[in-house]
This record gives structure tokens, C-alpha cells and sequence, in this order.
């Protein structure tokens, strides 16, 4: 249930990202903070997926 939630971040986050420059035709920079989120989103499911691997 988990990865289901850490993808569900991801997907949203992209989706609002690609939204937005489908939608003004170019990227803007505030964009930016959407895409910030995402990182620390990919760092934690990688250390949660090691921590249940060696769990």
C-alpha cells in the first residue's frame, strides 16, 4: 500500500508539472517547487525500500 502511495505523489506531481506547461505552452519557473517535492518524494522511498529489505 505504500509504494502505491509513494507513486501516487510521483504521478501527481509530474502530471501537474506537464499540465501546467501543456497548458501555458512554456515552463515557467515556479514550476520548479512542484518538481522540488519530487526528490525528497525518490529519496524516501529509496530508504524505506531498504529499510524493509533489511527488515
Amino acid at each position: 500500500m505504500k509504494e502505491w502511495a509513494y507513486a501516487g505523489l510521483f504521478f501527481d506531481l509530474t502530471g501537474a508539472v506537464y499540465s501546467g506547461v501543456i497548458v501555458s505552452g512554456k515552463f515557467d519557473p515556479a514550476m520548479l517547487i512542484m518538481l522540488i517535492w519530487i526528490v525528497p518524494g525518490i529519496m524516501s522511498y529509496i530508504f524505506w525500500s531498504k529499510k524493509m529489505e533489511y527488515a
